[in-house]
């Protein structure tokens, strides 16, 4: 059971279900079916012409008789010059997929969206009961709407961005957060005094850059913990260390790279838990999990060395 009913009451919706309102895949019969299950059914309507928007707002309302939503976007994204032309390279390259295609001439540009002025007075003259917007809203849109008595939703990206929208006076703020990704902390920075280079060893990477002593040691640590290696590999920023595994590379990086002598970094390859390949992705979460506990433990157990900081790489 929802017991938060602020969202309910105000949308006059029976369930906590707002269908996202995208422009393009919405229709009149996809939002009626939502607002019949309950919920608040969406028409994403940045790109339907004035003229075609009103019969669509029509068509949901022969459909069902409960609250609805229309999308918009923010009419400052509306950005259009209406002298543009395409060049003449461009409209014979454009002309030649038309001609194939059957397509005839190629159009002169039109706007994508809006016009925002004339699509509001539609939706305030058909009496839509819900207005949302994406890209920000200003204040005269906001009391336009709210006097016809328009119930008004927004999105924002960032805190400062939902108190402005609330000074505005919207009825309800959409949270619009990035994807939500899958992260771990696989890179490892310390201070230690024993990991010297070796005497040749600044020959097979750059020079201040080595690490092989420390891609010997942390080898041979790695097996104490059942972590079997392969041929460490010298790389022009330090060491490379495989890990035996299937299906996908797995291997520490190590090595000294800038500051003091006694400053090492180490980091997993993959440096992320999802790896991505072509079409399929890759969920390499224990593996890394395995790798980056043994890591912890041979590092923090050892009293040589000291100012361990784990982090996130950021991709």
């Amino acid at each position: 059971m929802w017991n938060d009913k602020h969202a309910i009451d105000l949308l006059e919706i029976e369930h906590p279900v707002i269908q996202a309102p995208m422009a393009g895949p919405t229709n009149p019969q996809l939002v009626a079916a939502v607002c019949e299950a309950g919920g608040l059914g969406g028409l994403g309507a940045a790109g339907i012409s004035p003229d075609d928007l009103r019969v669509a707002i029509r068509e949901i309302k022969s459909l069902t008789n409960r609250p609805f939503n229309v999308n918009l976007f923010n009419r400052s994204t509306e950005g259009y010059d209406s002298e543009a032309r395409s060049g003449p390279r461009l409209k014979d390259l454009l002309q030649s997929y038309h001609s194939e295609m059957g397509l005839g001439p190629v159009p002169d540009p039109v706007p994508l969206y809006g016009p925002a002025n004339k699509q509001l007075e539609v939706l305030i003259e058909e009496r839509v009961p819900v207005l949302s917007f994406h890209f920000g809203v200003d204040g005269s849109t906001v009391a336009t709407a709210k006097e016809a008595g328009t119930k008004v939703l927004c999105s924002a990206t960032t805190v400062s961005e939902a108190i402005l929208l609330e000074e505005l006076g919207v009825d309800a703020i959409i949270a619009q957060a990035a994807r939500w990704r899958k992260t771990m902390l696989t890179q490892v920075t310390f201070r230690s005094n024993n990991f010297p280079p070796y005497d040749d060893e600044q020959e097979q990477s750059n020079p201040g850059l080595w690490g092989k002593r420390l891609a010997d040691y942390l080898v041979d640590k790695l097996k104490q913990h059942g972590i079997e290696t392969e041929e460490i590999i010298a790389e022009d920023w330090g060491w490379y260390i495989p890990i035996k595994n299937e299906g996908f590379r797995l291997a520490i990086c190590c090595g000294h790279q800038n500051g003091d002598d006694d400053e090492f970094l180490c980091f997993t390859d993959p440096a992320t838990p999802i790896i991505r390949k072509l079409f399929k992705k890759i969920d390499a979460t224990n593996e890394l999990k395995r790798v980056v506990t043994a890591m912890g433990n041979i590092l923090s157990s050892d009293p040589g060395i000291t100012d361990i900081k784990w982090t996130e790489v950021e991709k």
